[in-house]
């Protein structure tokens, strides 16, 4: 399941304490979303003054050797606005480890784009997400 576990960005993070924009985005960050490169699916839901994601839906077909994170585990938490994206935490489930996340609109339309950093940006993955359709809720 390369796309939790892309959460795992290798190497240290460093987290800016950077404050919430008080200009909201156009992106609303709701509803259940689909990874493309493993239909794993996330839900974006209210926490406090800021926005997660738990795992709402696993890959139908794991890669073999991999163990997909437990339903329900909050994979992105303190997503706040900042300019036209949403900032806040990853965690990787296999190391508990916790890197840089932003949220932003994808290159196409009705997309989302996660990117996932550590060392200062210096290192990350983007992945994409669709809104999720027709998939089968594992809580």
């Amino acid at each position: 399941m390369r796309t939790l576990t892309a959460l795992g960005v290798a190497g240290c993070l460093f987290l800016a304490n950077t404050p919430a924009s008080t200009q909201t985005p156009s992106l609303q960050l709701t509803g259940h979303w689909q990874f493309i490169d493993d239909a794993s699916v996330i839900e974006f839901v209210p926490c406090g003054d800021a926005v997660c994601a738990r795992v709402r839906g696993l890959p139908p077909k794991p890669e073999p050797g991999e163990m997909p994170p437990p339903c329900g585990l909050e994979v992105l938490k303190g997503l706040k606005p900042k300019g036209a994206h949403w900032v806040g935490e990853a965690l990787d489930p296999e190391t508990n480890k916790r890197y840089r996340a932003k949220v932003q609109p994808g290159k196409k339309s009705g997309e989302l784009e996660l990117v996932v950093s550590a060392l200062g940006g210096l290192v990350s993955d983007t992945m994409v997400l669709v809104p999720a359709k027709d998939f089968k809720s594992c809580s």
